[in-house]
């Protein structure tokens, strides 16, 4: 949990913060062994804790803001690429989690949203396997000229889909396909723009990766160090099979 917290571990959302702007309360122990109680009325000293990356100490006890237990409607469907941008861009204040999946060679995307819900009715049935990601996955990096087409086919293998339930069975997905990822954030009315040319530069120099690029946003904070220090963030995960 304080890794997770000192490097500003995020989810999607313009109304969420990343963890590091959720903190009420850290407990640090110093390198020379002493013990700071931060809350925010210490300023800098807190707010450079929240999100340290590791270098101030030992995180022993951290208090976060909490809600209430609460439901959640998803919603995954397909889109062409140019569209997806256009819609997240144009939605991306009207959900409470936003998010795409984007496939720069095949001009493919995977959007998914997720919006409070007071249905009591839980409907959490999806395909939890990663066979077929992972025997795409082998088949790209084996044959590189079949990766635009693969992307393309995309839309055939996932079919929209409505989940409901608990936010923490919502929330939760299984991934058992090993990848390496590199995350860039940006100010957010700047993400679209350069998702679009990391897009172009993929297409331009013909760069073979099957894994799609995830876009997401994350709300302002005020801690010292984050991605999203002082402005709300977008930010691009780029991912290549392992």
């Amino acid at each position: 949990l304080a890794g997770a917290n000192a490097t500003s571990t995020h989810g999607t959302g313009l109304g969420l913060q990343s963890l590091s702007g959720q903190v009420d309360y850290l407990r640090l122990v110093t390198p020379d062994g002493e013990p700071l109680e931060l809350t925010a009325a210490d300023g800098d000293r807190f707010l450079a804790a929240c999100c340290n990356v590791g270098a101030l100490g030992v995180v022993t006890e951290i208090g976060f803001r909490h809600e209430p237990a609460y439901r959640l409607e998803e919603h995954t469907w397909t889109l062409p690429l140019d569209e997806a941008m256009d819609f997240v861009e144009r939605e991306k204040d009207n959900f409470r989690n936003i998010e795409f999946f984007a496939f720069p060679l095949g001009g493919t995307a995977i959007v998914k949203t997720m919006s409070l819900t007071d249905d009591p009715e839980d409907d959490l049935a999806q395909d939890d396997s990663n066979d077929l990601l992972e025997t795409v996955c082998e088949l790209s990096m084996r044959a590189g000229w079949l990766t635009s087409t693969l992307q393309k086919l995309v839309t055939f293998f996932v079919e929209e889909n409505r989940r409901r339930g608990p936010a923490h069975k919502i929330y939760a997905n299984r991934r058992t396909v090993r990848f390496n990822e590199m995350e860039y954030t940006v100010p957010a009315e700047k993400g679209i723009e350069c998702l679009q040319e990391v897009c172009e530069v993929i297409r331009e120099q013909d760069i073979n990766v099957f894994f799609p690029i995830e876009f997401r946003y994350s709300a302002a904070d005020d801690t010292l160090l984050s991605m999203f220090s002082g402005r709300a963030g977008a930010s691009l995960s780029i991912h290549q099979y392992f």
